[in-house]
């Protein structure tokens, strides 16, 4: 939640900024690394949490040759050429889609961050001669370690690929933020009443802070090593359940919520059905979320 998800919301708020009238996020761009740089990077900067591991930023283009081969059409070093190619195409509107069924399509699979499904669609209007008129575009990220030992630290490569093209601007979904905002207060709450059978009450206080802000009156906050740019042109529902999605993220590696054992078969069976119904439910809060830049 904290890198790849993280990243891919504050790609969805930066392309929406340059729609709507509200100032632009302040980036500075990034050019190509020297060839003689290529071991010797430095992460892009601390512009946003997201960003400060990691040492490229690039986005390119999938695209098919004559034999069918796909190949990897560089189109933007950094995130400052891409804000470039986001208002040369009129960016009209960008949200996340999370697919809760894995992709298919084998050849795009590296492209899926994490295993979690996730794209970014971004729809504008290309004014090119030969490719003008309407358009969207689904882009989707890899992540690549990139010189662990540096520093003692895992700094990253992120590539995001334009995986589909499609000569219309797609509407943005309307989802029903009432229903999702209590399918996830319930998952929240069963998540807590599994918690609460742990010797390690840690976990209480997760559940607390994430069920917190979809409260009535609750306050919306986010835990403190997060920096969520605008989100006040969000409406408050929406707020709300970004709130909850990232402090109620307890996903992650050894020791995290989806790596716990429990003492009985029936407390195991109960963790193990609701494990994947959280997971689903806080990425589904994410995706619709994501929709509603600039609506109130």
């Amino acid at each position: 939640m904290y890198g790849e998800i993280d990243q891919l919301v504050f790609l969805s708020t930066l392309a929406n900024s340059l729609s709507s009238s509200v100032s632009p996020l302040q980036t500075a761009p990034q050019l190509a690394p020297p060839a003689d740089k290529a071991t010797e990077t430095a992460p892009l900067g601390d512009r946003h949490a997201s960003l400060i591991n990691c040492t490229a930023l690039d986005f390119i283009d999938i695209k098919s040759d004559l034999f069918g081969q796909q190949q990897e059409v560089p189109r933007c070093y950094g995130l400052g050429e891409w804000i470039e190619d986001l208002q040369h195409s009129r960016v009209q509107a960008a949200w996340l889609d999370y697919a809760s069924e894995p992709i298919e399509n084998a050849p795009l699979s590296a492209f899926v961050p994490g295993g979690r499904n996730w794209t970014l669609l971004v729809s504008g209007h290309v004014s090119s001669v030969s490719n003008g008129g309407p358009q969207t575009e689904r882009w989707a990220a890899k992540w690549e370690v990139d010189n662990p030992e540096v520093r003692g630290q895992h700094f990253w490569k992120v590539t995001y690929g334009c995986i589909e093209q499609l000569p219309e601007a797609l509407p943005v979904p309307e989802p029903d933020l009432a229903a999702i905002t209590s399918e996830l207060r319930d998952n929240l709450r069963q998540g807590r009443a599994l918690a609460s059978r742990l010797a390690d009450d840690s976990w209480l206080h997760c559940f607390d802070q994430a069920l917190e802000p979809l409260a009535p009156n609750g306050a919306i906050t986010f835990p403190e090593h997060i920096d969520f740019p605008m989100i006040e042109a969000y409406p408050e529902a929406a707020q709300r359940l970004f709130s909850a999605a990232y402090h109620g993220w307890v996903f992650g590696g050894l020791g995290a919520w989806n790596n716990q054992r429990f003492t009985t078969p029936r407390d195991q069976m109960d963790y193990n059905r609701q494990l994947p119904r959280l997971y689903n439910s806080l990425c589904q809060a994410i995706a619709a979320a994501s929709c509603t830049f600039g609506m109130q």
